[in-house]
């Protein structure tokens, strides 16, 4: 095909960078940068961050737009998110995030989550995994209602049902969910403390910030932390944009890191007694996962996508509990056998197959005997304390 071999085996002069490009198939037409391809699907990359992933026999046309790439400038985008959403939205500009909001404070949220960012970096740097700074404003968008985040679902292409609160999207690089009223923190009564009537997420903050952010629900912040953290995943190198990632891992760090004190200096202090907890995952794991439980679900997790496919709710309690047993603090040896997996999946081709056998071969390659390991996790779940903490409540249904 004429095409592929102007798309894929051309060069460009020495010195040059990477193009701006279009390409099409019978429907539509794309543009950005080709960020890499293979026989299947060629990924190209948007000027806002986002990521396609298109089948490349199905493409049909190519052409060269301008001789460089750029990424778009943070006032451009910004620009872009102020004429798309309605008037009456606030939309904030830090320094890694624009953030667009139905019911107000999106300067607060813009704040808050440049502080969920720095402690996400910070739970990665301490396992060892470099971490390189964002390109572009990462995009979150906070709708109003259910109502609102149900059309702009619609007209991103993304499958809606009652249960999604919300995702991030590859294609967009943004992260999308509403805001949920229905569990809002309240008092009628005067409190001698207020700080400890507040959710997880906000103790801690600026007293501004958390008296602003303290009518937001539970449901709502954990739904925006946890879709945040992929968000930072994917564009801080952690994550590869193209190829294939152990689902279970990419979960797995979402749900661990929702949960403030494993992600804080206060999580990763050795004088702190009690592992982090996810609540709503540790109930499940107990109260639904254990009646199933079968020898060889954690060597079948890590393998393939499986059990996410026949069992979604087990398969993400199974991953956080083996994420959070790994990240821990408390795991001993396990922690660095973490960091040491965790850089060795860096070091794969994204471009090449990854196999079952191979990805559990890269798995025992750090850890040893997942036997072994999957007695001691079960032993970790088992060794932690009731779920009556800060109970993450929120359905996760991911875009990405």
């Amino acid at each position: 095909m004429i095409l592929c071999v102007l798309l894929f085996h051309g060069t460009l002069p020495a010195g040059e960078g990477p193009r701006l490009i279009e390409v099409r198939d019978s429907v539509q037409a794309w543009s950005g940068r080709l960020l890499a391809k293979d026989d299947t699907y060629s990924w190209i990359m948007t000027e806002s961050g986002g990521v396609w992933q298109l089948e490349t026999a199905k493409l049909t046309g190519f052409r060269v737009i301008a001789d460089e790439f750029r990424i778009a400038t943070p006032e451009k985008l910004y620009s872009q998110l102020r004429a798309e959403v309605p008037e009456e939205y606030e939309v904030a500009q830090s320094a890694r995030f624009i953030v667009a909001v139905g019911s107000g404070r999106a300067s607060t949220y813009a704040a808050y989550l440049e502080r969920v960012y720095r402690d996400v970096v910070r739970f990665y740097q301490s396992h060892g995994v470099a971490v390189s700074e964002p390109t572009v404003p990462m995009a979150v968008l906070l709708f109003s209602d259910q109502y609102e985040f149900r059309a702009y679902c619609e007209r991103d292409n993304t499958r809606w049902s009652d249960d999604l609160r919300g995702y991030y999207s590859l294609q967009t690089n943004r992260v999308a969910l509403f805001d949920d009223r229905t569990t809002e923190w309240s008092s009628e009564e005067p409190v001698e403390n207020p700080a400890s009537r507040q959710p997880a997420h906000l103790r801690g903050l600026p007293e501004t910030a958390a008296r602003s952010l303290s009518k937001v629900s539970p449901r709502t912040l954990e739904t925006l932390v946890h879709e945040v953290v992929h968000q930072i995943g994917y564009n801080t190198g952690v994550h590869s944009r193209f190829g294939r990632n152990p689902q279970w891992l990419v979960e797995g760090l979402a749900m661990h890191l929702e949960t403030p004190d494993s992600r804080t200096r206060r999580g990763h202090s050795r004088t702190e007694s009690a592992t982090p907890i996810n609540a709503e995952r540790l109930a499940w794991f107990r109260e639904e996962y254990t009646s199933r439980q079968a020898a060889g679900d954690l060597a079948g997790l890590v393998a393939s996508e499986d059990l996410f496919n026949s069992s979604p709710f087990d398969a993400y309690s199974l991953s956080w509990a083996l994420t959070s047993f790994l990240g821990s603090e408390n795991s001993g040896e396990r922690r660095k056998q973490f960091a040491d997996y965790l850089a060795l999946l860096k070091t794969r081709d994204s471009m090449e197959p990854y196999s079952a056998e191979d990805r559990l071969l890269d798995f025992q390659r750090c850890f040893g005997d997942i036997a072994r390991l999957e007695v001691e996790l079960w032993r970790h779940v088992e060794s932690l304390g009731t779920t009556k903490g800060d109970i993450l409540l929120y359905t996760t249904n991911d875009g990405d």
